[in-house]
């Protein structure tokens, strides 16, 4: 959003507000996929060493919120 507030005739500040996730919504960032086949033709396991598949290592950043003023002339 942006608010023009006028001076004179060339002369205005500009105001603005600028968000980022306004909502605040959780958004996963990296989700651990670890699989393995033992050989070709073999039928696929989850690997036992680290972390499980499908668990989530991270979420990215909650909400931001920017203000910003500009005076053109």
């Amino acid at each position: 959003m942006f608010k023009n507030i006028n001076f004179t005739e060339h002369a205005y500040l500009q105001l603005r507000l600028e968000s980022y996730n306004t909502f605040n919504h959780a958004q996963p960032n990296s989700v651990n996929q670890n699989f393995a086949a033992n050989g070709p033709g073999q039928p696929a396991t989850l690997k036992t060493s680290g972390n499980t598949p499908g668990v989530v290592n991270g979420f990215r950043d909650p909400r931001e919120i920017q203000l910003g003023a500009k005076f053109y002339f």
